[in-house]
Formats: structure tokens, sequence, C-alpha cells
């Protein structure tokens, strides 16, 4: 079934004219027939829009799932939704995981964090050098 035939069935089935679609996505009637006849596509603002409108996924409207229905977020974490990112194995990452990593990096140092190690770590080195005991410590 193409883009043109999904949009149509939508809208028929909820029993909606192609002027009250047009409204709905700020558009003229011809080029909402326009989608519907596929002389052109509808761009992603307006898909968003429309699947949006009948409550149906992006993706049953590009036909890459059959399941009309939108996942809900905690269905895509119980599922462990796949990411576009890799991880050092080259291996997908779930949403899971990336939250998990997300929540662990953000104890990690900052630059900040880092210069001020280093400042540190020459204090040390300048003190050991001229003899003092102390090492000079910023905050």
């Amino acid at each position: 079934m193409k883009i043109s035939e999904i949009l149509r069935k939508l809208r028929t089935e909820r029993n909606i004219s192609q002027t009250a679609m047009a409204k709905k996505l700020n558009i003229t009637r011809q080029a909402y027939n326009h989608y519907e006849t596929g002389r052109c596509e509808p761009d992603y603002s307006a898909l968003v829009k429309i699947a949006g409108f009948f409550d149906v996924s992006t993706d049953y409207i590009l036909q890459n799932t059959n399941n009309p229905k939108p996942i809900k977020q905690s269905e895509k974490e119980k599922e462990g939704e796949i990411m576009n990112e890799k991880n050092l194995d080259g291996k997908p990452v779930t949403q899971a995981q990336f939250r998990k990593l997300e929540k662990n990096m953000a104890n990690m140092a900052t630059k900040d964090d880092i210069n001020k190690i280093l400042e540190a770590i020459n204090s040390i080195q300048a003190n050991t050098e001229s003899g003092q005991d102390e090492p000079a410590f910023k905050n």
C-alpha cells in the first residue's frame, strides 16, 4: 500500500473530508489532495501532524510497520528500543543502556575538574622540586 492510499484510508475510515484535513494541516485542499493522489508526499511536519491526528505511528504511514498504533515510550523501553548509536564492540545500544551510561557520565569529572586536578599535580611537582613539605592546593 502506498503512502497516498494509507492517507486516504485513514481519512475515509474516520469520515473526514479533504477540506477538513487540509485545515488541520494548515494547507490548501488541493495540496492535501496531492498527498492522496500521490502527486507529492507530506513533508516531515505534515507527516507528524497527520500521524498525531489519526493516532498512528509515522512508521505506519511510511510503511515501515503494519502496526498502526504508535509505540509509547514505556513500551519502547520494555522492548529495549535499539538506537542508531553503537557501543565499542559495534553492537547496537538500547535506550536503557544509553540512559545508564548517561547517569554514569554525570558522575564523571568535567573539563574544569580535570583542569583543577592538573593544577594540583603541577603544584605538587613544583613544591616537591622546591623542597617544600606541603603542596599548595587551589580550590
